[in-house]
């Protein structure tokens, strides 16, 4: 009777081995899984070289570059005759400038805003998101434009251009509730035509 009572001991004690082992493999693994997400966030670099994007033949990517600690919220873009102030959340912002393929409007100027939703993927900024994009376009493309399906909102215009805004459809999940419809609004209303 006593060996058949250490068998079972010993049996017992292998599973709790065995056991023992399967957490610490799915505990390291799920350690190292996270510490390698945690040390791949790094802040992306501006870029200096021309990309291709498939909506866009050309996309140039710049940063602001603030002349007083209070300036970097206000855009101007003297070449299409439009400004707009930025809000405290746009800290780090970045824009790029397209030209689609389609001709369906001369510039698109893109702006984006950090994220570390690891499942947003805008694909042309990789760890940035586009809440929204001024659109240019000529008086002639702007009235080719369908006014009974999707467009963008008409700004305002100048003597040479049309300036539209659209906004995000869908927000990453670390920007819903600060870059939200009242921020944009914020912002859109802000958009000067000059």
């Amino acid at each position: 009777m006593e060996n058949e009572n250490i068998t079972i001991k010993q049996g017992m004690s292998g599973g709790w081995i065995a056991f023992i082992i399967i957490i610490t493999l799915i505990v390291g693994g799920a350690a190292g899984y996270w510490y390698s997400k945690k040390s791949s966030k790094t802040a992306p670099q501006p870029t200096t070289s021309p990309t291709i994007s498939p909506t866009a033949t050309k996309t140039t990517t710049s940063s602001p570059t603030p002349t007083a600690s209070k300036d970097w919220k206000d855009f101007s873009n003297d070449q299409y005759g439009f400004s707009l102030r930025l809000t405290d959340n746009w800290q780090n912002y970045r824009w790029q400038e397209e030209n689609p393929n389609d001709g369906s409007a001369t510039k698109w100027i893109r702006f984006y805003v950090p994220t570390t939703d690891p499942n947003y993927a805008d694909g042309a900024m990789p760890g940035y998101a586009n809440p929204f994009v001024i659109s240019v376009y000529t008086p002639a493309q702007w009235a080719a434009v369908d006014m009974n399906g999707p467009h963008d909102t008409y700004i305002g215009e100048n003597d040479k251009y049309v300036i539209a805004y659209s906004s995000w459809q869908a927000c990453p999940t670390d920007l819903c509730d600060t870059i939200n419809s009242t921020e944009l609004k914020k912002i859109k209303d802000s958009i000067k035509v000059k």
